[in-house]
């Protein structure tokens, strides 16, 4: 018995390790609003009636305050970072361009070719994002709304 108990232990002292404090958005306080984000975005795209997003948040480390949100939009081919302290609320804004990874245009293969760029990315860590967030964040399909004028 005692075996089966720190074999358990042992399990999910693994799977939180595993983790490395990604966590799904709704799983951290103060970052409210990223479903009706969501949801504005898909019903403003011209080209999509339908928006596929994946939404993750990295914590900085256990008793840090610090947090990063990062949404990562399949048809906008996007990763919208938002960075934050877990006592202010993080409203995210995908018009906002701070943060933004252009996985079309802004990827890069190393650190050394970003150089003074405030707007390129290297492809591994655009990756390891989309990666972390398909592994621990939370996939989420939206339709676009009819508008409100509309029958």
């Amino acid at each position: 018995m005692k075996q089966i108990m720190l074999a358990a232990v042992l399990l999910a002292s693994c799977a939180h390790a595993a983790s490395a404090g990604w966590t799904k958005p709704d799983a951290v306080t103060g970052f409210g609003g990223w479903r009706t984000e969501l949801q504005r975005i898909v019903n403003e795209n011209e080209k999509a009636p339908v928006g596929h997003f994946c939404v993750v948040v990295k914590e900085a480390d256990p008793v840090s305050p610090y947090r990063i949100a990062y949404v990562y939009w399949e048809e906008g081919e996007i990763i919208q970072g938002y960075g934050a302290s877990r006592y202010n609320q993080m409203t995210p804004d995908m018009r906002s361009g701070a943060g933004r990874i252009d996985l079309r245009n802004g990827l890069v293969d190393t650190r050394a070719q970003i150089g003074t760029s405030t707007t390129l990315e290297t492809r591994l860590h655009a990756n390891q994002i989309i990666n972390q967030c398909k592994r621990y964040g939370e996939a989420v399909v939206l339709r676009k709304e009819p508008s409100r004028g509309s029958n």
